[in-house]
């Protein structure tokens, strides 16, 4: 939608957008390729590979965050066109990138629809993700936020989330580029009936 997404909470982002409470949380990991054989034990080893990330990214700042206390610098590089995280995960598996960093629920989705990659070294703490919403729709915020609210407190957050990030079919869909709007450019197939009808009733369909 025009008017609302989901994204990892950040103070950076925060500046631009409004955000719901956190409707749920994963952990990061360091995903490479299924076949790389260095040493990958403990977290001062994130400095035997090149990880390809976002230095705009909330990963980006945990990384450096965390670098002072592995007694070796890391090896990082910028994706400047901040790719989604399973467009980097589907580099990695392409042998594009040696590592990079994403979350865990992100990464097993990528593997359950067979991304050729591999989960190591997870990092410290767990990053938040909301329902982020244009900063000039107070009202939507509201009404997300109560949503959000009520529906992590009595379980269906958690119900949806397991059916679209557990299930191995649902994985196998999202990597189905025929049913992915960032890819297609469309929703569904019905999305011309809904831009005529939404023209002819004054909805803004965007």
């Amino acid at each position: 939608s025009g008017d609302w997404s989901s994204d990892v909470c950040s103070s950076d982002l925060a500046e631009r957008v409004s955000f719901t409470g956190p409707v749920t949380s994963s952990p990061r990991v360091l995903v490479v390729s299924s076949t790389l054989t260095k040493k990958l034990e403990v977290p001062s080893d994130l400095a035997n590979v090149r990880i390809h990330l976002s230095f705009r990214s909330t990963t980006y700042e945990a990384l450096k965050a965390l670098e002072p206390s592995l007694g070796r610098p890391l090896d990082l590089v910028d994706v400047p066109e901040d790719p989604e995280m399973e467009e980097m995960i589907a580099r990695v598996a392409k042998g594009e990138f040696e590592a990079t960093i994403a979350d865990q629920d992100v990464a097993e989705m990528s593997i359950a629809g067979g991304a050729d990659v591999m989960m190591k070294l997870p990092l410290e703490g767990n990053a938040d993700k909301a329902w982020v919403l244009r900063p000039d729709a107070p009202e939507l915020t509201r009404v997300a936020s109560e949503f959000v609210k009520r529906h992590v407190r009595d379980g269906l957050i958690k119900i949806y989330y397991d059916r679209y990030f557990r299930s191995r079919r649902a994985a196998k869909t999202t990597a189905d580029f025929e049913f992915r709007a960032d890819q297609n450019g469309k929703l569904s197939p019905f999305d011309d009936i809904f831009r005529r009808e939404a023209k002819r009733v004054g909805l803004d369909w965007r």
